[in-house]
């Protein structure tokens, strides 16, 4: 019988190893770029690809493979990666078992199967196809095949749990995976050659696999806790370090009691260092996406040429475009502390999550600010003059002899939620009925109306209607509209919705209220990343001071994050009182090692501040255009959402 920790672990192997021996197009001109050193890669700040970009890859990938004229092999292993990243390995197996009968056997396909296999939680399985691999080709990936083998081999050996090895020994012995290294090599202590090879290999499986994986981190420690290089312990701790984080339970706890062995002196600064380029690289990543979605929409019409196609690996040419793709990714600036950490009642924050209005369209076309710019209100927003101008001029329009158009309701309702009359705003929904069909916005917007006044289950068949209608609307965020609303009356109207800390759930609140729609015990990445961009719609569209929508946020954060989850319910406690805001403060104490609260404090409150006198030069340019009897909407859309697309077109921004 398993436990739940064999479990666990078991699934945490599979992902580690997910992409560790993959080969597709980018492999070879990804390893012709600097590896990124232990620090960057423990702390995930190194670069690497979104969600978005594996479903570009997936489409096209697709349409060759099913062209019997036009496909080749490096068709079927691009699209078995991408499917993969998307949590997708049991349909990369199926792609790559369709490659075999299409194809002869290669290197590539023996190692992306055994691969995948693993992925799938298959470990037995893959172990033959690793084999064939590495009999292909022993040297591919600096060897990278054969130290995953090894520790296929070490975790089945340890019965699938975590840590592998628990055991304290002699500052002179090899400890956990180095040993079982040493003891395949006949030797009682590995090589100073030896050992650099173990761990670029161990590396390696970072850079392409889930750097984020305890198995991959426990094994790097164990390997660097007897180098040659001065700060070779330290920097092994590291690995212990993370690992805990990366944990949970019991398993986080033993993780820290071998970090405390190994270096008992300098805990503080590697919580410190490791947090701090932690925090890096979570901005890091979120300027990546962002730029991969901006070159995705614009195809062959940005600053950077993206190809049309995905370079199948043949050619300079497409070479050296991804080259510099890459080159582009690892010239971000390095971001300070301060410049990372940006970011009433339930009704209110989600008073526009689902809100359709004339100017939805051309917003949603604006490149999405990033989270942390979110969570601060650090983006273009009106002001309550521009909302009392809507209201007058959509009245007169509908008022009008002739009048024909249902719009017109919609942007005077909208104007009138904003001006806190939602009430009012239900009305004049109320009348668009009457007049016009019903559509996917009236339904939206009734729903998004009653949920403000607090009559959130009055609303809920609204949504639901909505729902049906276009499923897809604003990237499905009526879905996660409703799940909050659901999750809100579930605890009772309360908040926090979840005030306590339970490190042995797979989950926290929200997070956990979603996966259990969604029937999983863990959220898989594309399901997580979906959500929180559903619920920072929700954020960007509503109110992004909602204490609900910045829990929900922090909640769903805590799956690939620790800072995150810390700003979101910071920011949430900063917005409430008393008795809730000590509970959000309390939130944020009981996240794992965070030692950086008061850096987190200065950092949002000068944000804030900075957020405020953006928001005060568009109020005071919107009361002087409409002073002037400019065209307001034209005026705001070229100063504050047209300008922001011409600096992403000539490449600023990256």
């Amino acid at each position: 019988m398993r436990t739940l920790r064999s479990v666990l672990a078991f699934s945490l192997l599979g992902s580690s190893l997910a992409s560790a021996c993959l080969w597709n197009s980018e492999t070879v001109v990804t390893e012709e770029i600097p590896f990124p050193t232990v620090l960057e890669l423990v702390s995930g700040n190194f670069p690497r690809h979104g969600q978005d970009y594996y479903r570009w890859v997936m489409k096209k990938r697709q349409a060759r493979v099913s062209s019997p004229r036009f496909r080749k092999p490096g068709d079927y292993d691009d699209l078995a990666w991408a499917l993969d990243k998307l949590g997708k390995s049991d349909s990369a197996v199926a792609v790559m078992l369709r490659k075999r009968k299409a194809f002869q056997n290669s290197y590539e396909t023996m190692a992306n199967l055994g691969t995948f296999l693993f992925h799938s939680g298959k470990l037995a399985e893959g172990l033959p196809y690793i084999d064939s691999a590495i009999q292909m080709n022993p040297d591919a990936h600096f060897g990278r095949e054969i130290y995953q083998r090894y520790l296929v081999e070490y975790f089945l050996l340890k019965n699938k749990a975590l840590p592998m090895d628990t055991l304290t020994v002699a500052d002179s012995l090899e400890k956990g995976f180095a040993a079982f290294v040493a003891e395949k090599s006949n030797v009682q202590q590995l090589s100073q050659d030896a050992r650099a090879k173990a761990v670029k290999g161990v590396l390696g499986m970072m850079r392409f696999g889930d750097h984020t994986s305890p198995v991959l981190l426990e094994a790097l420690a164990d390997l660097m806790r007897l180098g040659p290089e001065h700060d070779s312990l330290f920097r092994g701790a590291l690995g212990y370090l993370q690992a805990s984080r990366r944990s949970k339970g019991e398993a986080s706890k033993a993780y820290r009691k071998l970090l405390k062995e190994t270096e008992p002196q300098n805990l503080s600064k590697l919580e410190r260092m490791l947090s701090r380029h932690q925090l890096y690289g979570d901005a890091r990543f979120a300027k990546i996406v962002e730029a991969e979605r901006a070159w995705i929409r614009q195809g062959d019409r940005g600053g950077f040429r993206l190809p049309r196609e995905f370079p199948g690996g043949e050619g300079q040419e497409a070479r050296q475009r991804l080259l510099r793709l890459f080159h582009i990714l690892n010239s971000l600036p390095m971001p300070t502390l301060r410049t990372i950490a940006t970011s009433v009642l339930f009704a209110s924050s989600l008073a526009l999550a689902c809100m359709w209005y004339s100017e939805t369209v051309v917003t949603e076309e604006i490149p999405f600010p990033t989270d942390l710019e979110l969570i601060s209100g650090n983006f273009p927003r009106h002001g309550q003059e521009y909302f009392r101008w809507v209201v007058g001029k959509h009245e007169a329009r509908v008022h009008a002899p002739k009048h024909s158009d249902p719009a017109d309701y919609d942007e005077w309702a909208w104007a009138l939620e904003k001006l806190g009359k939602s009430d009012s705003a239900i009305a004049v929904m109320l009348q668009k009925r009457k007049r016009f069909a019903n559509s996917y916005e009236t339904m939206a917007n009734l729903g998004t109306f009653l949920f403000h006044s607090g009559k959130l289950a009055e609303g809920l068949p609204y949504i639901d209607t909505a729902i049906k209608m276009n499923p897809e609307a604003h990237f499905g965020r009526e879905i996660y509209q409703r799940y909050l609303v659901e999750y809100f009356l579930l605890r009772n109207k309360a908040l926090p919705m979840e005030p306590t800390t339970d490190t042995n759930q797979k989950e926290k609140g929200f997070a956990a209220f979603v996966a259990k729609k969604l029937a999983v015990d863990r959220l898989l990445p594309h399901q997580r990343e979906k959500a929180i961009k559903g619920v920072l719609g929700m954020t960007r569209f509503g109110d992004y001071r909602s204490p609900v929508l910045l829990e929900a946020w922090a909640d769903l954060e805590r799956g690939s994050s620790y800072f995150k989850p810390a700003l979101g319910y910071l920011q949430a406690a900063r917005y409430t009182k008393g008795a809730t805001s000590e509970a959000y403060r309390k939130l944020v104490t009981d996240l794992p090692r965070l030692q950086v609260f008061s850096d987190l404090e200065k950092t949002l409150s000068s944000l804030d501040s900075a957020s405020n006198a953006r928001f005060d030069t568009i109020v005071a340019a919107e009361k002087k255009w409409i002073q002037q009897g400019i065209a307001v909407d034209s005026a705001y859309r070229a100063n504050y959402l047209a300008a922001k697309v011409k600096r992403i077109r000539r490449n600023d921004d990256f």
